[in-house]
C-alpha cells in the first residue's frame, strides 16, 4: 500500500495540476450529462424550457419580444416534449412565463443566461446548451486553482484540495442544468479572485473580462445585483487605497453604470419599470424561510455542506480566513450571504421544479475559498489528516457520482409532505440520522437537525477562537446521539380515506363509508401511492362493520404498482360494530423504484366503515 500511494504521489508531481483536474472534472461532468442523455432521463424541466425557448427567441427571431418563439415551441415541442401548451394555443402571460404589456410579450425570467446560451442552443440544441454550461462551469476548478496558489505553493496539496471541493456535488451534477446560479457564483468567485490580486500585473483583455463578468450579474437575476454592487464597491475602493489607479477605477464605474442602465432601459421597455416584472410578496420573512436558510447549510438533500462534507472544514475556515486576512473575509462573508439569503426569502422553497439544492449553488461555488484555504492550512500542519479528509472526500464523490449518473436517483426537489423515508437522495440508510429541513411544522423539533445546528455553530465559532478537541468529541457524541434518538421513535404514517381515491362509498367524518343496498362492491379507498425503499413494513387498518365476526366483508391488501400484483393481503370480517384494527406485515424489494397502494376491496355486504390506515416503517 505505501508503495501505490508513493507512486502515485510521485505521478501527480509530475503532471500539470490544472490540466489534471480540468480534464477529471470535465470527464465526470460530461460523463453525467451524456448518460442521462442515453437513458432518456433529467431532461429539461421546471423553468429551463423558458430560457431556451428566450435563447431562441433572441438568436433565431433576432427579438426578445416571445410570441414568435413561442409559437414555434407550442407547435414544434423541441424543447419541452410533453408541451407548454395546446399546439394552436397562442402565447400569453399564462402559457409563457410572460407578462403582455404596451410592447409585446416579455418572459418574466432574466435575459442573461438566453443571451449565454443562444448560439450552443441554436447550433446544437439541448445537448450542446448543456454541454457549453458544463465547459464553463469548469472555470470553478481554473479559478479555484489560481486562488489555491495564493495560499501554498505545494503542487500536491493544491491539486488534491481543489479536487476535493470542486470536482463533487454540487457541481458535477448541476454543472449542465440551465439556469443562472452557477454562471452567477462564478462571476462573485472571479470578483473575489481579482479583490486577492488586485496588484498582479495582467493584460488589459483579461481584466476587462473580470469586469464584464462581475457587471453581468444583475442580467443573470436581479436579486444578483446586490453582490454586484458589494463586489464592484469593494475594487473601486482597494484600488485607490492601493495603487491609485484612476483609469482602472474609471472603467470598473463606467461598466457597471453601462450594465445597469441598458438593463433599466430592457426592463421599462419590456415591463414598464426598470426594477423589471417583480412585485410586492417577492420576498417573505417567516419560519419556513429560517428554516429554508438553515436547510441550504445543512439538509441532507439542500444543504452544500452535505452534498460535500469536505465543507466542514471550510465552516471552521471562515475563522482562520478572517485572522488571516480580515477585509478579504468580510468582503467574502457579505458576497456569500447575499447570494444564499436572498434565495431563503423566496416563497419558491429551494427553487420548486430544480434539482435538489439549487438556491444554494452559487453560494456552493464562492465557499471554496474557505475549503480549499481550510485544508491547506491542515495541509501545512497535519499533513496526514489532510491526505485522509480529501482521500475520504473524493471517494464519497465517487459514490455519489454512482448514485446520480449511473443509477440515476431522484435528485429533484421533494414536497414538504413527502413521507420522510423517502426524502433522502443520498444518504440511505444513515438519512434518519441527517438534517431534513423541509417542512417547517416539525423541522425545529427533529433531533438530527437540532444536533447538527449545533455542531455547525460550534465549528464556525472554533475557527474564530480556540479548537477545542475534547467539546469537539462532545459535540460528535451529541450528534450521533441524537440521530440515535430520532432513528429508534416509532415512526407512523396515518392516512384518512377521505382523502384517498375510490371507486365506491362515500365520505364519513375522515373515513369513508359503505352499505349494503347503496353502494356498488368495489375498492372504498385505494392508494395514496406510496414510495418506498426496500424493506419491511407494516400496515394497520381501522375499520368497522355491522356484520357478525364470522363473516367476510372483504379484504385488505397491499399493492405493487410496478409488478401490477398483491403484495400481501389479509380477509376483513364483521365487527359487529365495533372497531377492528387489522395488523399486517409486508416486504417491498423493490427498492426506491415501487409505488404501493393500501387498500380495502369490499364485497358489498353488511355496513363498512373504513376509519383509518397506520403505516409503520
Amino acid at each position: 500500500m505505501k508503495q501505490i500511494t508513493y507512486y502515485f504521489m510521485n505521478f501527480i508531481k509530475k503532471i500539470d495540476g490544472l490540466y489534471c483536474l480540468l480534464i477529471i472534472y470535465l470527464f465526470f461532468s460530461l460523463s453525467t450529462v451524456l448518460l442521462w442523455s442515453y437513458k432518456g432521463e433529467k431532461k429539461v424541466t421546471g423553468d429551463e424550457p423558458h430560457y431556451l425557448i428566450m435563447a431562441n427567441g433572441i438568436y433565431k427571431y433576432k427579438t426578445l419580444e416571445q410570441t414568435k418563439p413561442y409559437r414555434e415551441e407550442f407547435r414544434t415541442r423541441d424543447v419541452y416534449e410533453f408541451g407548454l401548451a395546446p399546439w394552436d394555443a397562442e402565447p400569453s402571460g399564462d402559457n409563457a412565463h410572460s407578462v403582455m404589456e404596451n410592447n409585446g410579450l416579455f418572459n418574466i425570467h432574466n435575459i442573461g443566461l438566453p443571451i449565454l446560451v443562444g448560439l450552443p442552443f441554436v447550433f446544437g440544441g439541448i445537448l450542446g446548451a448543456k454541454i457549453f454550461l458544463i465547459i464553463f462551469s469548469s472555470l470553478i476548478v481554473l479559478i479555484a486553482w489560481k486562488i489555491s496558489g495564493i495560499y501554498s505553493s505545494n503542487k500536491r496539496n493544491r491539486i488534491l484540495a481543489v479536487a476535493a471541493s470542486t470536482i463533487a456535488l454540487p457541481f458535477i451534477p448541476a454543472s449542465n442544468q440551465v439556469f443562472p446560479d452557477i454562471i452567477a457564483g462564478i462571476a462573485a468567485l472571479t470578483g473575489l479572485y481579482w479583490f486577492l490580486t488586485i496588484k498582479y500585473n495582467r493584460p488589459a483583455a483579461i481584466e476587462f473580462l473580470f469586469i464584464a463578468a462581475i457587471v453581468f450579474m444583475p442580467w443573470l437575476q436581479i436579486k444578483f445585483a446586490a453582490t454586484c454592487a458589494l463586489i464592484v464597491c469593494s475594487l473601486v475602493l482597494k484600488i485607490y487605497i492601493e495603487t491609485k489607479n484612476f483609469k482602472k477605477i474609471s472603467l470598473i464605474i463606467f461598466s457597471m453604470a453601462a450594465s445597469l442602465l441598458l438593463l433599466a432601459f430592457y426592463n421599462n421597455h419590456a415591463f414598464g419599470k426598470i426594477s423589471g416584472p417583480y412585485s410586492d410578496g417577492a420576498l417573505e420573512l417567516s419560519k419556513t424561510s429560517l428554516m429554508v436558510l438553515l436547510g441550504l447549510f445543512l439538509d441532507q438533500n439542500h444543504g452544500f455542506v452535505l452534498a460535500n462534507p469536505v465543507n466542514f472544514i471550510g465552516v471552521i475556515a471562515i475563522g482562520w480566513m478572517f485572522k488571516s486576512n480580515r477585509i478579504f473575509a468580510l468582503l467574502w462573508g457579505g458576497v456569500f450571504l447575499s447570494l444564499l439569503v436572498p434565495n431563503s426569502l423566496h416563497p419558491n422553497w429551494y427553487g420548486g421544479l430544480s434539482f435538489s439544492g439549487r438556491f444554494a449553488w452559487a453560494a456552493s461555488v464562492v465557499f471554496t475559498i474557505p475549503t480549499i484555504f481550510g485544508l491547506l492550512k491542515i495541509a501545512n500542519q497535519k499533513n496526514n489528516l489532510f491526505l485522509l479528509l480529501t482521500s475520504l472526500g473524493v471517494i464519497l464523490q465517487f459514490y455519489f457520482f454512482i448514485l446520480y449518473a449511473l443509477i440515476s436517483v431522484d435528485t429533484y426537489n421533494k414536497s414538504a409532505d413527502v413521507w420522510i423515508g423517502n426524502y433522502s437522495i443520498f444518504h440511505f440508510p444513515f438519512d434518519l440520522w441527517m438534517p431534513a429541513l423541509y417542512n417547517s411544522r416539525w423541522a425545529f423539533e427533529y433531533l438530527p437537525n437540532i444536533g447538527f445546528s449545533l455542531f455547525f455553530v460550534f465549528l464556525l465559532i472554533s475557527g474564530f477562537f480556540h479548537f477545542n478537541k475534547k467539546v469537539f468529541y462532545l459535540f460528535l457524541i451529541f450528534v450521533f446521539s441524537c440521530g440515535i434518538l430520532e432513528s429508534s421513535k416509532d415512526k407512523k404514517l396515518v392516512f384518512y380515506p377521505k382523502e384517498m381515491p375510490h371507486e365506491t362509498g362515500r365520505v364519513n367524518g375522515s373515513g369513508r363509508l359503505a352499505e349494503e343496498g347503496y353502494d356498488l362492491s368495489g375498492f372504498i379507498h385505494y392508494g395514496p401511492p406510496l414510495l418506498i425503499r426496500n424493506g419491511s413494513y407494516e400496515v394497520t387498518l381501522s375499520y368497522k362493520s355491522s356484520a357478525d365476526d364470522s363473516d367476510e366483508v372483504g379484504r385488505f391488501d397491499v399493492y405493487s404498482q410496478k409488478s401490477h400484483s398483491i403484495i400481501n393481503q389479509e380477509v376483513m370480517n364483521g365487527t359487529q360494530g365495533v372497531e377492528k384494527k387489522l395488523t399486517m406485515k409486508f416486504r417491498v424489494d423493490q427498492a426506491g423504484k415501487d409505488f404501493i397502494e393500501f387498500r380495502t376491496n369490499w364485497n358489498g355486504s353488511s355496513r363498512v366503515e373504513i376509519l383509518e390506515i397506520t403505516f409503520s416503517y
